[in-house]
């Protein structure tokens, strides 16, 4: 009960604390990706980021 109170407190902020969650999703993935050296990865990296970039854009 307290976890879907808390959850509706949440809801109530609206986005406020959405999107500053979300960066913090995103650096802690980039640091992550960083973290692999190897030209495959490298490269798997850069589409990974370049897909992601157009989705958030055309959200």
């Amino acid at each position: 009960m307290a976890t879907q109170q808390t959850r509706n407190a949440h809801e109530a902020q609206g986005l406020s604390g959405y999107p500053r969650k979300r960066e913090t999703e995103l650096l802690h993935l980039g640091r992550r990706a960083w973290a692999y050296r190897d030209q495959a990865s490298h490269f798997r990296r850069i589409i990974f980021w370049s897909d992601l970039l157009t989705a958030s854009i055309e959200r």
